[in-house]
């Protein structure tokens, strides 16, 4: 009697056993994340308006006299892509009073076209009377956002009196950085009597722009590519190991 077909042992050849190419290419792969040029985050200007032409008279006042003073700020809204915030250089006039170590410089969200919340606070020379133009950097790593504004926020709010710091100022609204970044045409301010802080105050509709001169540098977020590489590879080795430690059986 002759066996069925049907009764007949399946045998088929498993067609899922790794070969030496497999393990190879999994080690090239895993050698590749390595090898592979990758594009080394650097610091970088990302935008400035340093050195456009001075407004008339050509600063504005931060300043704290007998008590009463005001703050100022200027927005700035970031490019395309996420980056790490290194340091703000702002520029000042020199010839005022100083007698204290009273200056700070701020890092606010937006609120409906206004500075609205801390976000850091800045470090750096907190007495530049004498002028010149001083970098600050962020007390703590600090990611922008992208396509998002921010506001520069500076005071002179210590409790130390007559401290007066000039930022110059420019009516000239183009700036130099990244595509997509740009700085707000006008700076606002606040008033700020004994300590407490007012509303923040738009320029008047009717004036020319003036905006306050600074300059952003900034860093480019790591992208994961030699991380996501190198997993590959090892994620490759790691199977041909398991296939040839549990191989196909034979039904």
């Amino acid at each position: 009697m002759k066996t069925s077909p049907l009764n007949a042992t399946l045998r088929v050849p498993c067609t899922l056993n790794p070969t030496p190419n497999a393990f190879w290419a999994g080690l090239l792969l895993l050698l590749t994340s390595w090898c592979v040029v990758v594009p080394a985050s650097h610091a970088a200007l990302t935008v400035t308006n340093l050195y456009n032409t001075h407004a008339v008279p050509g600063y504005e006042m931060v300043d704290d006299i007998g008590g009463i003073g005001h703050d100022l700020a200027n927005s700035f809204t970031t490019g395309g892509s996420s980056v790490l915030l290194n340091s703000v250089s702002v520029e000042f006039a020199g010839g005022f009073v100083g007698i204290g170590s009273a200056f700070t410089a701020y890092l606010y969200n937006d609120a409906t076209g206004m500075p609205g919340a801390s976000l850091v606070t800045f470090t750096g020379n907190s007495d530049p009377h004498s002028g010149g133009t001083f970098a600050y950097t962020p007390s703590a790593p600090t990611t922008l956002l992208p396509s998002t504004t921010y506001w520069l926020v500076f005071n002179a709010q210590a409790g130390a009196p007559d401290e007066q710091y000039p930022i110059y100022t420019t009516a000239d609204v183009s700036q130099t950085g990244d595509p997509g970044w740009s700085i707000g045409d006008s700076f606002v301010y606040r008033d700020v009597i004994s300590g407490t802080p007012g509303s923040w105050i738009g320029q008047n509709v009717l004036a020319p722009p003036n905006a306050l001169q600074f300059e952003l540098d900034t860093t480019a977020v790591p992208e994961p590519s030699r991380t996501l590489l190198f997993g590959s590879g090892l994620a490759s080795l790691l199977f041909v190991r398991r296939r040839r430690s549990f191989p196909a059986t034979r039904l």
